[in-house]
């Protein structure tokens, strides 16, 4: 049975998400003596059922090596479900997505300037949307906006939240080497 394989993306902060009891990093930066790198993960769950699912850490601006490597990666798979609030690709010309889109226009303005500033490439340009194995597994602008609604959520209060989880696990990680440092009687 060929893997399935779900596409995250992460845009600023780090992505944790938890298998078993284990927290798995998705991106991470790693300093290095001859040069700094952001790596992303290839994470593989498998079910009872011997159901096999990849998660796929990605992040929106990189080398155009990154993305070209993805891409032949996702060829590998059964289906790509790919995360991406609005419409499908199939769906993005249509004047009602096009309408929808400006509201989050914002997001990719402020995408294409670090891109441009940072002499990369970005991740809507680099990976193939349009593979015949790609399904969009994600809210339109009409669900997401209905759901930020329901939560009395904002970009600005996701933000928060966000740091704020970026800021409790690096306590429970300075807590835990607190800890391994007096068993280790340092």
């Amino acid at each position: 049975m060929k893997r399935l394989l779900l596409l995250l993306q992460a845009t600023l902060a780090f992505a944790t998400l938890t298998a078993a009891e284990e927290p798995t990093n998705f991106i991470r930066f790693v300093e290095e003596e001859k040069s700094d790198s952001l790596q992303t993960a290839v994470v593989g769950y498998e079910s009872p059922q011997k159901v096999k699912v990849d998660l796929v850490g990605a992040i929106h601006i990189a080398d155009k090596a990154y993305f070209d490597a993805l891409n032949v990666r996702f060829k590998g798979y059964e289906a790509v479900l790919y995360e991406l609030v609005g419409p499908s690709f199939e769906e993005r010309g249509k004047p009602e997505a096009k309408k929808a889109a400006e509201k989050m226009q914002w997001v990719g303005q402020l995408q294409t300037m670090m891109r441009d500033t940072l002499k990369l490439h970005g991740q809507l340009e680099g990976i193939d949307y349009t593979a015949k194995n790609f399904v969009h597994a994600d809210m339109d602008m009409s669900q997401f906006t209905q759901t930020q609604t329901q939560k009395q959520e904002s970009f600005l209060s996701l933000y928060l939240k966000a740091a704020q989880a970026h800021e409790d696990s690096d306590d429970e990680g300075q807590q835990h080497g607190a800890e391994a440092d007096d068993r280790a009687g340092v």
